[in-house]
């Protein structure tokens, strides 16, 4: 798979230290476990609630930021689309969960590419089924990607 991941904040922010190699490999992971064309191209862009309240005014008509979002392309031409994410609605939401920012954004990023993919969760048992297949794709690739990330710190001034 080809992924492009986009981050539209400083990426030595002190809220996350991204990693670009270890999302790519994430998403690659879940397009293997989904038996996507290995032509396939998808873009994994990291915001701020700005940039998502904006996208969710003009796509959805809803005038509020969201966590993620999700732009489907042409599964015939490989373009599974664009999946955005704002990592500052992703910190609130890993904050009142309990759970650490890194899986938040994998869930959320999970979440946007089962969209990708076609699937909704308008209806009860859509939900089920989405959820369902959410949770089973970070049980079983979340670790792999994210269980030893070494954090990045920024060189000492003078160095």
């Amino acid at each position: 798979m080809n992924i492009y991941i986009n981050l539209e904040l400083d990426p030595y922010n002190d809220t996350y230290r991204f990693d670009n190699h270890r999302w790519a490999a994430y998403m690659e992971s879940l397009g293997k476990a989904m038996a996507c064309d290995p032509e396939s191209e998808l873009s994994l862009t990291f915001t701020d609630n700005a940039t998502l309240q904006h996208l969710n005014a003009e796509y959805r008509e809803i005038d509020r930021p969201t966590d993620v979002l999700a732009f489907p392309q042409d599964l015939i031409n490989h373009l599974l689309g664009d999946v955005v994410i704002s990592i500052e609605k992703a910190a609130e939401q890993a904050k009142d969960k309990g759970h650490s920012l890194e899986y938040e954004l994998a869930l959320l990023a999970t979440h946007g590419f089962l969209h990708l993919m076609g699937y909704d969760h308008a209806e009860p048992e859509e939900e089920a089924e989405m959820f369902g297949l959410q949770q089973e794709l970070l049980d079983a690739h979340y670790a792999e990607c994210f269980s030893s990330v070494v954090q990045v710190e920024p060189a000492p001034e003078g160095a």
